[in-house]
């Protein structure tokens, strides 16, 4: 019954998903149906499609409302919205695929710094302003700003000159203030020119390449692996070729050991193994200590970006139970989950932002 909670909430969310969609079809047909002017309707959704990514809200809170938007949100997830050219060509048929192209103010403008005086080179951002920022706004980072955000966070501070002063603020924010920084960073990630994106993962690269994984290296590892490389190109979407968790014992078994590890108190395996094997039918082997280390988890993650929907979810379970067994939260528990969310495409549970971390 308790792995039920996390199928029903996973297949809640595919309904969700293909009834949004639905409901955009015909939103758009009463639209038709009370205006009787079905090119106004398109002309607008071709100036959606005319403005920079298609009019896409940008903001790590999005997935929370992000049906009863217009159009999509930037979110990891299902598609709410059916393609614009879909809803344009329902309206008309004869559309020659071309959109309207429409000016809307930059992230940038939207603070009231233009990006050449706020991330100029030569004028590096006081690190005591961007903490009393961070602390005070809604997270709306500019782009130049989450380029440095993730380089910092990775340790890559040498590849950029203000990736250094970006960390040095960074540091003096408590982990649980760090992580959301970092989280808000990814939607704006997606306005920075190509050539700039692709430097920076190849920085991240090398950055975590070049020193031993730490549990942070191991989330900012799938954070862009999994979600920033995809931007570019430089990571295809995985086949899914596990359809089972028994078919990855071996990796969710490293994944919760290392758990148990970070908890403190060394009985979270205690309480997920009646769950594993009541839930697969087969014995879980506990790893050694050899296993529990941050460059097996991460190989063991990897593993999971070619796992069905559903063998995430039960992963994601499992590691919630793992976790939350002592009623205390710490930052390297935070971080671990924290990966296995990027991996699943789950939220994590309240619980984390409750935590000590």
């Amino acid at each position: 019954m308790q792995d039920g909670g996390m199928r029903d909430a996973a297949q809640a969310r595919l309904l969700q998903c293909s009834v949004s969609r639905q409901r955009e079809l015909l939103a758009d047909a009463a639209s038709v149906q009370f205006t009787r002017n079905p090119e106004a309707m398109a002309r607008a959704l071709k100036e959606v499609g005319g403005t920079w990514r298609r009019g896409t809200l940008f903001h790590h809170r999005a997935m929370e409302a992000r049906h009863v938007f217009f159009v999509p949100s930037d979110s990891i997830g299902m598609k709410t919205h059916p393609d614009l050219e879909q809803r344009i060509r329902a309206l008309e048929p004869k559309w020659d695929g071309k959109f309207i192209k429409v000016s809307i103010p930059s992230a940038e403008l939207l603070h009231g710094q233009p990006k050449a005086e706020a991330w100029n080179a030569s004028a590096a951002p006081d690190p005591d302003a961007l903490i009393d920022r961070w602390r005070k706004s809604s997270m709306l980072l500019v782009p130049q700003e989450a380029r440095l955000v993730v380089l910092a966070m990775a340790g890559a501070r040498e590849s950029d000159p203000q990736a250094a002063v970006v960390g040095s603020a960074l540091d003096k924010l408590t982990p649980a203030l760090a992580f959301t920084v970092t989280d808000s960073a990814l939607a704006p990630l997606k306005m920075v020119p190509k050539p700039e994106l692709v430097r920076m993962i190849t920085a991240v690269r090398e950055a975590l390449a070049a020193e031993p994984l730490t549990w942070r290296g191991v989330w900012i590892q799938q954070i862009v692996e999994r979600r920033i490389a995809p931007m570019v190109g430089l990571m295809g979407s995985p086949t899914c070729s596990y359809r089972s968790l028994e078919s990855l014992h071996r990796e969710t078994a490293v994944i919760l050991a290392a758990l148990d590890a970070e908890s403190g108190d060394g009985t979270a395996l205690g309480a997920v193994i009646p769950e594993y094997v009541q839930h697969t039918g087969t014995p879980f082997v506990v790893p050694g200590p050899e296993d529990r280390t941050p460059d097996r988890v991460a190989e063991a993650l990897r593993s999971f970006w070619g796992a069905t929907p559903m063998v995430k979810s039960q992963l994601m379970r499992l590691c919630r139970l793992a976790m939350e067994n002592d009623g205390t939260i710490n930052e390297c528990e935070e971080l671990l989950l924290r990966a296995v969310s990027v991996v699943t495409g789950l939220p994590l549970p309240p619980s984390v932002s409750a935590g000590k971390a």
